[in-house]
């Protein structure tokens, strides 16, 4: 788009910050990208799952672009992120679950402010 097509000073903004937004998940860097879209994008990068499915569809997008290794190293990466929160789950739920085979409630406290943090 010529910059004389464009009606008004704002637009030539929004297609700027477009841009860099879409340069910025080229690029993998998600956090920024989200700052760039604004708030409902920055509520949305706060979930545990967002990043790794922006990366995951990176994957899919290098996959149609015929880059191989990029789309491997993307769709590792995609899982690698989930990976923590998963295990972190599990975590929680072997300690939980331990906690309601203790008598003594001290031990039982401790083991629940654990799987808190």
């Amino acid at each position: 788009m010529l910059r004389h097509e464009l009606e008004s000073e704002d637009e030539l903004v929004n297609v700027k910050s477009g841009l860099t937004a879409a340069v910025h998940w080229n690029q993998g860097n998600f956090d920024l990208f989200a700052d760039e879209l604004g708030n409902f994008a920055k509520e949305r990068s706060r979930q545990w799952w967002w990043i790794g499915y922006e990366v995951a569809y990176l994957a899919v997008v290098r996959l149609k672009q015929s880059h191989t290794s990029e789309a491997m190293f993307h769709s590792f990466r995609s899982v690698e992120g989930l990976i923590p929160h998963s295990a972190l789950q599990l975590l929680r739920h072997i300690l939980v679950t331990k906690t309601r085979q203790f008598d003594d409630t001290t031990d039982r406290n401790s083991l629940i402010a654990v799987t808190q943090n």
